[in-house]
Formats: structure tokens, C-alpha cells, sequence
């Protein structure tokens, strides 16, 4: 939920892109196998670059697949 109290979708977030990200943050996408979720990565991530932020992508495997997006400070998180 949002904090309005009303509902919200992972791709709704987009929109506030890079308005409500710190120097420093984490984006963790989980069902990374399903490609919607591969589609709002590829969305964010355009988006971050076209606002010149930088970043680094990971990609965890298990029973199921999370990708994270973090701050080029927080890029070690991208290599656990």
C-alpha cells in the first residue's frame, strides 16, 4: 500500500523515480523470472539513466530469481 492508503502495483513506483531515492538505496525486484518484472528493470533502470544516476544491477538465483538495483556506492551488495 501506499502511503496515501490506497494500492499500489511495483511499477507505480516508477513514476516516482528519482524524486524519493537517497544517495544511497536499494531496489531489490523478486519473481525476476516472470517477464513483467524483467520489463519494470528495464524501465527503471532507463530511467536512472536518463536522470544520470548511476548504479549497479545484481542477480540472485534460487527457487526464485530477485534482480537488485543499487547506488554505485552500494555496489558490493550487487556481488554477495
Amino acid at each position: 500500500m501506499d502511503p496515501g492508503g490506497g494500492v499500489c502495483s511495483r511499477i507505480d513506483v516508477l513514476e516516482s523515480i528519482p524524486d524519493i531515492l537517497a544517495k544511497k538505496f536499494v531496489i531489490m525486484v523478486d519473481d525476476y523470472e516472470r517477464e513483467g518484472e524483467k520489463r519494470m528493470v528495464d524501465l527503471i533502470t532507463q530511467k536512472l539513466t536518463d536522470n544520470e544516476i548511476k548504479f549497479h544491477l545484481g542477480y540472485y538465483n534460487g527457487l526464485k530469481e530477485v534482480c537488485v538495483i543499487v547506488s554505485q556506492n552500494l555496489g558490493f551488495l550487487t556481488t554477495l
